[in-house]
């Protein structure tokens, strides 16, 4: 079986933070800050392709 790559981007997370702007008509702005996720599971080897389960969500 051959084994297929899919180059995936790197997803961003942006969060809002409100500031005080100082202004009567729009006192708060939102403030939009991305991050990257912080990877959950660390790459496997090849070697360990056998022992390797693939599960879908």
């Amino acid at each position: 079986m051959k084994n297929k790559m899919h180059l995936v981007p790197k997803s961003v997370f942006l969060t809002c933070t409100w500031v005080p702007t100082g202004d009567i008509r729009m006192p708060l702005a939102c403030v939009w800050t991305g991050s990257t996720p912080a990877q959950a599971v660390s790459d496997a080897s090849s070697t360990d392709d056998a022992e390797r389960v693939h599960l879908c969500a």
